[in-house]
Parts: C-alpha cells; structure tokens; sequence
C-alpha cells in the first residue's frame, strides 16, 4: 500500500509539474502576442508635435540647445572708385543659436574653442598691409539696402527675387559692407567677461590667436596694451555683467600668403566652392591695399519663458563675420591708362561653383561715382530682371507687372507697354519678338544706372543657368533665370567704358569725407619733438565732434601743460552763396575747442614699459580746422630693451578718431542747469569748519568726483552709426641709439691685453733656459 500510495503521489506531482510547464508556456505565447500591440496602443495614445502653421495652431519650436539653427551667408562688393581703382570686400557671417563650441555645424571650432576658454565675449582682429587713403578712397564702409535682389513693391511687403527662400525684408533695413579697421599693422580688440585680473587671460588668447594666424601677436604686452574708456564702449546689457576692455595695435606686423592659409580654412566650404574660391594670393597680394579681419562676437540669449537667471547662466549664440578687403589699380597697372576691368583680371580666375552650405551668396556691383559729362560705362552681362516685374506679365504672377523697372526711352516704348498691360500685344515674326526683348534691356539697363544704382547676382540661381518650374513661379512670382556667359558655365562680370580712350584722374578729392585727419612729428634732435594733430571738417553748416583717441609708446613722455589749439575757419567752397547760405558762426566756435580730456599716464612702478593713454572730445566747427600740438620728450631706452633693429626708430601707433552722434543743444543746456543746481547744493551743504579741515576737505572732496563724473557721462556720447572711424599712419620717433660695436670692441681689446700680460708672465715664471753646444 504504501508503495502504490507513493507511486501515485510520485505520479500526480509529475503530471502537476507538467501542467505548469504548459502554463508557463502559454503566458509566454500570449506575452509576446499582446506585446506588441499594447507598444502600439500607447504610441498611438502619446500626442505628437504639430507642426501646423495655420492661425488655429503654433508652430513647434524645438530647444535651440538640442536642435540649434546656424545660417552663413557670403557677400562680395565690387566698387569702382573715383582715382580708377577698385574696391573689392569679401563678407562671410556665420551666426549659431549654440552656446556651446562642441555643438556647431558650420561655425569654426578652431576659433571659438580658445575664445570661450579665456572667458571672452567679443574679439577683433585685423591685420592690413598698405595705406587707406580716405581722401582719395573715401570710407571703406559702405552703407546700402539689406536686400537679396530686385524688390517687388506689391502690397506691404518687399518680395526678394533672389534666392530659394522668399522673405519680406523692411524698407528702412541697411547693411554695413566692407571693413571699418584699417589700420596699418595689427590691431586686436578683445572684451574680457568679469573682474577678474586680465593678464594671463590676454597672454593666453594673444597667443592662441598667433597660432592660429601664423601671426607675432603674442608680441602684444603691456607695451602695447591700454585699456581704453570711452574709445571702446562696453555693450549694454539687461544682466548685471562686467566687462574689461583691452586693446593692442602692432605697425610692424602685415599680412601674408601665411596668414590667408588659415583664414580660408575657417569657411565651411575652404576654397572649393562659393566666393572664397575668388581669394587667389598671387591677385590679392599684388593690390594696392589688402586686408583681413576676423570678428567674433556673443549674440544675447533669446527672450524665452525661461527665468532671467538661467538665460544668464546659458547664454546665447555665436557670430562670426570674416572679412577680406583689396584695393586694384587696373589703369596704373598697364601701360595704356585704361580703367577697364573684370572678374578675371581682378582675381585671375572668374566663378565657377557655388557654396552648398550657403544660405544666400551675392554679388553687389555698384556703378561709378563718375562726374557728369563722362564717358558712359557697361556692364555685362547684365542680371535678369524679375520677370513679374514686365509690362502686362500677368501669366504665373499675383500681380500683373507694371513696368516699374523699365522707364520708358522712346515713343514707341509707351505704345507697347498700353498694349501689353491692355494683353493684345502679339507679334508677327519671332524677329520683332527679339527686337522688343533688346528693347526691354536697354531700358533695363537704364534703370540700373539711373535709377537703382546696384548690379546684384545671386551666384546659385546665376551658376544654376535653368529657372524655377512652373508650380514654383507661380507661388513665388519670380524668376531666377540669370544670363550666364556665352558657352561656359561660369561667371565673370565685367565693366568697360567703350568711349574712353585714356582715364583722366581727378584733380582733387571728390570723395564727400566730412571729416580729415592728418598727424605728424615735428621737430629735430634726439631730446624732444612735436605732435601735431589737424583735424578738418569740411562740412558747410553743421559742426562736428570727434573723440581723439591716442596711444603713445613707453619711449615718450607728453607733457599736458604743453597741449596748445589753434583754430582756422575756411572760406565756403562755392563763391555763389546766398543770404540763407551765409553760416553764422556762435560764441562756441570760438571756444576752446576740447570738451573734456582724459589720460592714463604711464607712471607705474620701477622698469614698467606701459603706455600713455589720452582721450579727449573735440568740437569741430563747421568749414574748419583745428590744429592741436603737445611737446614730447624722448626718453633714454636701456641697452637692453633696444630692438635688433634700433637704428630703424620706435614705431608710434596710430591715433584714432572716431566720429561721435550729434547732441541736441537742449539736452545741453539742461545738463547744464542741473549741473549748476548741483553746485549749489554742494556749496549750500558743506559742512561746518568746527567739524575740523580734514572733514570738510573729504567732503569737498567727494562733492567735485561727484560733478565731474556727471560732467564725464554728459560728454560722453555716443559713436556715430553714419561715419566709420577714421585711423592716422604710424609714425617713426628715432631715440639716442647707443654703440652697440662698443660692448664688442671693449671685449676685444680686453681680452688682447689680457693674452699678452698673462703670454709674457707665464713665459717669464715658467720657461727655462739651456745652453746648446753646438
């Protein structure tokens, strides 16, 4: 019994255990059956982002920290100048939502890696070999429309015809083309992030960045170094940051085929494809004035939900604008003094491709600033007109054209566009169809030179050679169908003068420079010399002011008791003038004409080489010249502190003007008023004399820091956005050179007598004399 009682116990367990295998089995089946479509049910359950752009809905806007947006954009400026030669300016800006300098796409990591590590929010370098002639040249700024082509004025918004992408761009947006730092040498201008001490910092970044450039940048030290106050004004921000403002200029150094090298490889296309393929060395080199420049700047954070802190804490983008600056002299550069010039001849190569990662790549020609009565220019080829922009063009359009862009030349002209704009215009023979499209180019050419002024090429749709697709031009209205040369794809514009057999130079400046700068050394000898500082300004009826920004190296001494001013009032420039036209000059014209005057000196302590900062606010009167002078003292360098080349001079920086914004003589006088109020305020509460002198004197003390710095922040204006500032040549200063032969003609002469004296001494106490039979 109890064998079977065991078997059966034996038995049922080992159906049971089986049974449960069965079980488990099943719940496994029906686990990997159900699994799938529960993951189904809940991503059907989760709610996606919309990205619907109606009015009902917003529009899905990812982080900028995980998605950030980066756009490049690339420009070149072709402007003849009034002497016959040409200006060229290459524009590359490359702008990221980024804060971080690991997450860029086509930003240089290069560059903005050291930026970042050496806590800087804003750099400028350039580096110029040459001389920017400002009377002759003009401003190397060039102030124009913010556009990407023709404009359609239909409806309330600017369509552009250029491009892929069609914007609505503002009427009043402009755009500052070429380089404002001209300066001969090397300048850099770096904005430091808190209060801490600068040095190392600025040692570490004047360093990376000559690594970089292939540059003598980490020559910059404290002789060259100032930390201006009023040139170089700090940004202003809504977060309570503090910035330190450093900058540095270097004469001796230039630019080279080695310094070109690197600057290409920050572009995300190198030069393989777009504009930078047009930076041929052997060209550029050659120029009369060529420059580079590099500008790095620290966009603010964006206006989010997010708190103030945590925005201050992120920060905000990056910007960097490389530009490239030549001067060509065409009509010097040949023997027949012809100003003809093209792509080509320019660069020694015409465009052929165009950047991929470029968002918007143009081609700004402006036409000559010729007087009238000179030989009419041409340009070829010419850039296509929009082609809703024709006389009665109605097909593919929302608007039917009005013939804005085609001013009416002839008779007959009037008589096809009522035609066209009435749609009964029709040929009979493709001929009179050919006939009535030159026709269309000329009066489109003379719309550009008369009435536009500008030549713009959108160099993908130009290389493109093929228009949009019918769907396409009916949403966007436009065509972006550009003539390309004759058998080749590729583009090289050109401007001829047919009908002038030799250019004739001007005679005089024609250049409307309201404000002229010229600074020199006077005087002889090795123990003091002369500054003179002649600041003009040509202007009829308005007058000028100017902030005189001066660095003056470790091996003068200014003496400010010396600063003299004298003031010539120029006769009007045309002879023809009426009673309106008559200027009538105030009692301030004949004024001491420097408003406030703030200086650094250079006393420091025992071997330091800073130095002398001066800053000073002059007033120009209309149809003047002001002339400043100040005596200043050649020191005696020490033998060692002497460059290997100190028969050459110490080069003196270049001074700096920079234009300031007209001031309402308003806010003047009651700047004025309030400043005499506080005068007497302060004279009324002065303390008590039985308080003791050394109160009294601290309390007066306090009283006249607090008036002078409400005078500095009255006179402290603002940069003007209309005027480029305006840099003077450095200057040589020769020094009492010592002999340097001396030192080797001391040690010469010494050791000779010293081989003789210790020769006979040792031939008198050692040799020994024996006597030889011989």
């Amino acid at each position: 019994m109890k064998v079977s009682i065991r078997a059966r116990v034996a038995a049922a367990s080992s159906s049971s255990s089986i049974s449960k295998q069965r079980c488990s089995t099943q719940r496994r089946a029906l686990l990997s059956t159900l699994t799938p479509l529960i993951l189904a049910a809940l991503l059907l359950l989760v709610p996606t982002p919309t990205l619907a752009t109606s009015d009902e809905f917003e529009p899905y806007d990812p982080p900028s920290g995980f998605f950030p947006s980066e756009s490049f954009t690339e420009t070149l400026l072709l402007k003849p100048l009034p002497d016959g030669r040409v200006l060229s300016s290459f524009d590359f800006t490359l702008t990221s939502t980024s804060s971080s300098t690991s997450n860029f796409r086509l930003l240089p990591r290069a560059l903005l890696q050291p930026i970042q590590h050496f806590g800087v929010s804003e750099v400028h370098l350039s580096l110029n070999s040459g001389r920017w002639r400002y009377g002759d040249w003009g401003s190397p700024v060039t102030t124009l429309r913010q556009r990407g082509g023709y404009e359609e004025a239909d409806g309330q918004q600017d369509m552009v015809v250029f491009g892929d992408n069609t914007a609505a761009n503002g009427k009043n947006g402009k755009a500052r083309l070429g380089e404002e730092s001209v300066a001969a040498g090397a300048e850099l201008l770096a904005r430091f992030e808190g209060n801490n001490t600068t040095g190392d910092r600025w040692k570490g970044l004047t360093s990376a960045l000559a690594g970089l450039f292939c540059t003598s940048l980490d020559a910059l030290d404290e002789r060259q170094t100032v930390q201006p106050h009023h040139a170089y004004p700090s940004p202003r921000t809504t977060f309570n940051t503090t910035y330190q403002t450093l900058h540095a200029l270097l004469p001796t150094e230039g630019v080279c085929t080695e310094n070109l090298t690197p600057f290409v490889k920050l572009l995300p296309c190198k030069n393989s494809a777009g504009l930078s393929t047009l930076l041929n060395p052997l060209s550029l080199f050659s120029a009369n004035f060529q420059g580079l420049a590099v500008h790095v700047k620290r966009l603010p954070p964006p206006h989010s939900s997010h708190s103030i802190q945590r925005q201050e804490e992120t920060g905000g983008g990056w910007e960097v604008k490389l530009t490239f600056t030549a001067v060509f002299a065409p009509a010097v550069t040949r023997d027949v003094s012809v100003r003809d010039w093209s792509m080509s001849s320019l660069f020694g190569r015409s465009l052929d491709s165009a950047c991929p990662l470029a968002d918007e790549s143009l081609i700004r020609v402006l036409k000559p600033n010729d007087p009238e009565g000179s030989a009419k220019y041409e340009v070829d080829p010419l850039p296509k007109y929009p082609a809703c922009s024709k006389p009665g063009q109605t097909w593919g359009c929302r608007h039917p054209g009005n013939g804005k862009f085609f001013p009416v030349l002839e008779e007959q002209d009037e008589v096809t566009d009522e035609l066209a704009h009435s749609g009964l215009l029709a040929w009979e023979s493709e001929q009179e169809e050919q006939e009535y499209e030159a026709r269309l180019q000329k009066r489109w050419a003379h719309y550009l030179d008369s009435v536009d002024g500008e030549y713009l090429y959108d160099v993908r749709a130009t290389l493109a050679g093929q228009g949009m697709t019918k769907d396409k031009r009916k949403e966007t209205c436009r065509d972006t169908n550009l003539p390309i040369q004759k058998g080749q794809g590729k583009l090289d514009i050109k401007m001829s003068w047919p009908h002038e057999t030799r250019f004739s130079y001007p005679a005089h400046n024609v250049t409307r420079q309201a404000i002229h700068v010229d600074r020199t050394l006077i005087g002889s000898g090795q123990e003091r010399t002369t500054l003179r500082v002649e600041l003009g300004n040509a202007d009829q009826k308005v007058a000028q002011r100017v902030l005189w920004y001066e660095t003056l190296g470790y091996f003068v001494k200014p003496y400010l008791h010396t600063l003299k001013h004298s003031i010539e009032f120029l006769p009007p420039a045309s002879s023809n003038l009426t009673e309106e036209d008559e200027l009538l000059r105030g009692v301030a014209d004949f004024d001491n004409p420097i408003e406030s005057l703030f200086y650094q000196p250079n006393t420091a302590k025992r071997g330091s080489r800073k130095p002398f900062v001066l800053e000073g606010v002059v007033r120009l009167p209309a149809r003047s010249k002001v002339v400043l002078t100040m005596e200043l003292r050649k020191t005696f360098v020490p033998y060692s502190q002497h460059p290997p080349d100190a028969h050459r001079g110490f080069d003196l920086s270049p001074a700096i003007i920079f234009p300031l914004a007209p001031v309402d003589p308003r806010e003047v006088l009651l700047a004025n008023r309030q400043r005499a109020a506080t005068s007497r305020t302060a004279s009324v509460s002065a303390p008590k004399v039985s308080r003791g002198l050394l109160p009294c004197f601290m309390h007066l003390l306090e009283q006249l820091v607090r008036i002078e710095a409400g005078e500095s922040q009255l006179r402290q204006s603002e940069m003007s956005k209309s005027q480029s500032r305006i840099y003077t040549l450095p200057r040589l200063v020769e020094l009492a050179t010592p002999d340097f032969s001396f030192v080797y003609t001391n040690i010469i002469f010494t050791s000779t007598v010293l081989a003789l004296f210790f020769g006979s001494t040792l031939n008198t106490l050692l040799r020994t004399f024996t006597d030889f039979v011989i």
